[in-house]
């Protein structure tokens, strides 16, 4: 009893809603619980987030789930691990293991040109750019996102359709000459999302729910068409220009293939697995998409494959999007699954600093890496 006391108590002080199921816990679980507590509580209050949800899961240990903070500042209602979030950027992997399973269905060939599959579109080197370079954010087409970010929140009620954003990013200058280096661009998912389209005549959102959310049972994610998300959520907070808005219902219809997705903390566990396992995909073909490459503009050392992120081992996605940001990652050697999901998008250097220090406890032989160095 007085066990159950203690951590009721520690719930209260510090605004930890505890997940279920901790029965049978280890003095070395016990340990590490403590010590990941105050590093996200710490790290919370540095980046100044509101409420995140946090789930660790390593074999043979106890899970650690926990919800932290508030969901809405203004009522003061905690967090909770049930609770939907925007996805983000973690939505292109759903794309792109999309893409991949129509390579070995000889649907889609990885180095055809994007031209072959969207004949219609002007696409600036669009003969030259291959499926694999559209993946792997080596294309050198501009991202529209930066334009969209630019008319927020004027246009935040906006609603765009696929072929409206590809079209902003394709007018855009290009970078740089197609495979010639990395560089992040939301264009690039878009374009692979309507090639998916084309060639099979069926909606991305359908695909996506009849391939991996059917299949897995992830009944809460989704890429919902008109964009909404649905309750219970969170809300989500954004800062622009030293102003923070309630970004929770703002139309992220722009993010589409490359972003819209919503999910939950649990489910985002299931997915992470399966797609770094590389799950409903033939061993050539995940061979290519882990192909890793520099991508420098990520973070310090972190590689980038085919819709896949290799954060010094860590292998999954990061999903940032106005109010939301997710993070989440396997590490294969050691056979942990870590999901951060967060209501506030803002000091991404700070977040940056909060998970090395989790690893630091989980994984101190690999080490979150440092953010890119910061544009004067």
């Amino acid at each position: 009893m007085q066990f159950i006391v203690s951590r009721l108590l520690f719930a209260t002080l510090f605004g930890v809603t505890l997940a279920s199921g901790c029965a049978g816990s280890t003095e070395l679980d016990d340990d590490r619980d403590a010590a990941l507590t105050k590093a996200i509580q710490s790290g919370m209050a540095t980046a100044e987030i509101p409420g995140m949800l946090v789930g660790i899961w390593k074999d043979g240990s106890r899970p650690y789930v926990r919800a932290f903070g508030v969901r809405d500042k203004t009522t003061a209602q905690p967090m909770d691990t049930d609770l939907q979030m925007r996805i983000g950027s973690v939505t292109k992997t759903f794309t792109v293991m999309t893409m991949l399973q129509l390579v070995d269905e000889n649907v889609i060939n990885l180095d055809a040109p994007i031209s072959e599959y969207l004949p219609s579109l002007a696409i600036k080197n669009g003969d030259r750019i291959t499926m694999r370079m559209l993946a792997g954010m080596r294309s050198g087409l501009g991202s529209y996102t930066n334009i969209i970010f630019d008319n927020l929140p004027a246009d935040k009620d906006k609603a765009y359709t696929p072929l409206q954003v590809a079209e902003m990013g394709i007018e855009m200058p290009t970078q740089f000459e197609p495979n010639a280096k990395f560089d992040y661009s939301n264009t690039n998912t878009i374009l692979i999302g309507m090639a998916i389209e084309a060639k099979t005549g069926k909606k991305l959102e359908t695909q996506i729910q009849e391939r991996f959310a059917g299949p897995l049972k992830l009944t809460h994610t989704t890429l919902p068409i008109p964009d909404s998300l649905a309750s219970p959520r969170s809300t989500g907070y954004t800062v622009i220009k030293g102003v923070e808005y309630d970004a929770t219902t703002w139309n992220g219809s722009w993010g589409w293939g490359a972003g819209s997705m919503n999910s939950t903390l649990e489910e985002m566990k299931t997915w992470t697995e399966s797609f770094v396992r590389g799950d409903r995909l033939s061993a050539a073909t995940l061979v290519e998409r882990n192909k890793f490459t520099d991508a420098p503009d990520e973070g310090v050392g972190v590689t980038y494959g085919l819709g896949i992120e290799n954060d010094n081992g860590w292998l999954g996605h990061t999903g940032n999007i106005p109010g939301y940001i997710t993070f989440a990652f396997r590490l294969p050697s050691e056979r942990t699954t870590m999901v951060f999901m967060m209501n506030r998008s803002y000091k991404l250097q700070e977040m940056s600093a909060m998970l090395k220090e989790v690893t630091k406890i989980i994984s101190p032989n690999n080490l979150w890496p440092d953010p890119p160095p910061q544009e004067n």
